[in-house]
């Protein structure tokens, strides 16, 4: 049962982050055919384009998505990207997406979530919400880092062991060769993107908002950057 402080998406967002999760293979590419994972990307912009600081206090009415339920949204986007090349190109692969996936991580935002006094909010929201864009935008060096031929010295060295934990990226090489294959091709590009937006940047600026033990997968994701 969804709380109070829940957003009025939250439930829906919930139930399909649970069925990419237990569904398997076949439940990622039938939502990815219907079109799911550009209806969460919409859902994220709106949602953080309508955050302000008056909101916080619980005097907002709560039309869209609690903290806990932008994790929830950021989370099932990663798991449609092993949908299929198409997937990953028309979410990844494009510089306003990743502009404002990184906006999520920026410090206004997450100033915001550190306020939340309901569920995600706090220091713990914080930690939850970095950790959630790093897994979505590290899914393709992870993809790449699994595939077969990589050398597991070069993945250990690049910290790709905590990346790769939990992460929907880890079992692509197994499941979708073509989709390797496709990032492969588009690793540059994405590359550029992420210089582009300044998510290296962002990326060291919003550590400071978490607490030392919490900053392994940021910091493996900058790893693993530089590493490319």
């Amino acid at each position: 049962m969804l709380s109070y402080w829940h957003g009025l998406r939250d439930g829906c967002v919930g139930l399909l982050e649970s069925r990419l999760k237990w569904g398997g293979p076949l439940a990622v590419q039938q939502l990815c055919a219907s079109g799911i994972p550009q209806l969460l990307i919409d859902l994220l912009a709106i949602n953080l384009s309508d955050a302000s600081p008056q909101g916080t206090d619980g005097s907002k009415d709560q039309i869209g998505l609690s903290p806990v339920g932008v994790v929830w949204t950021i989370s099932s986007i990663c798991r449609c990207l092993s949908g299929g090349a198409l997937t990953f190109r028309q979410i990844l692969v494009k510089n306003e997406h990743i502009k404002f996936i990184s906006d999520l991580i920026s410090d206004v935002h997450l100033k915001l979530i550190r306020c939340w006094v309901g569920p995600g909010g706090g220091k713990d929201g914080v930690r939850d919400i970095i950790n959630a864009v790093i897994d979505l935008l590290a899914f393709p060096f992870v993809a790449v880092q699994n595939a077969p031929g990589f050398p597991s010295a070069t993945a250990s060295v690049n910290s790709g062991f905590l990346l790769n934990m939990g992460s929907p990226g880890g079992r692509v090489c197994m499941e979708d060769k073509d989709l390797v294959k496709a990032i492969e091709t588009n690793m540059r590009k994405y590359i550029q993107i992420l210089l582009e937006v300044g998510v290296p940047g962002i990326i060291l600026r919003c550590m400071e908002h978490m607490e030392l033990k919490d900053v392994g997968k940021p910091v493996a994701f900058l790893a693993k950057m530089t590493g490319q």
